[in-house]
């Protein structure tokens, strides 16, 4: 399992910043939130792409934006 203090990464203003400890942000902070995966091609089966998708189609749907902040998903390819 990955710690997410190595996995972490956050935009601060053009860049994105990595941390080797906990980043803490408070929700005020926040002007969107985007959720980045990184899938491995050659080893992922078409089995786990549906339940990635099916995954991503329901967090969409059960989201619902309590404020104006936007959720995006990202979801790439690694080859």
């Amino acid at each position: 399992m990955a710690d997410l203090k190595k996995i972490t990464l956050y935009q601060t203003g053009s860049r994105r910043a990595s941390s080797n400890s906990y980043v803490v942000f408070a929700q005020a902070e926040s002007e969107s939130y985007c959720f980045e995966m990184g899938i491995r091609s050659v080893t992922t089966t078409e089995a786990q792409w549906e339940q990635i998708c099916q995954a991503y189609r329901g967090a969409m749907t059960a989201y619902t934006p309590s404020d104006v902040k936007p959720l995006t998903f990202e979801i790439d390819e690694i080859k």
